[in-house]
């Protein structure tokens, strides 16, 4: 997880790849909130 954050750019000007970084973004997301509400470790 740390490399993918520390060596791929997200927002790249390629809106293909673009879109499929957030995509995957989205996904790991969804799968992570299935396990635990990450928004209750900000408080």
């Amino acid at each position: 997880m740390d490399a993918f954050f520390d060596g791929v750019m997200v927002n790249v000007e390629d809106v293909a790849l673009r879109n499929n970084r957030l995509a995957l973004l989205q996904l790991l997301d969804g799968a992570l909130n299935r396990v635990a509400d990450l928004s209750r470790l900000a408080a």
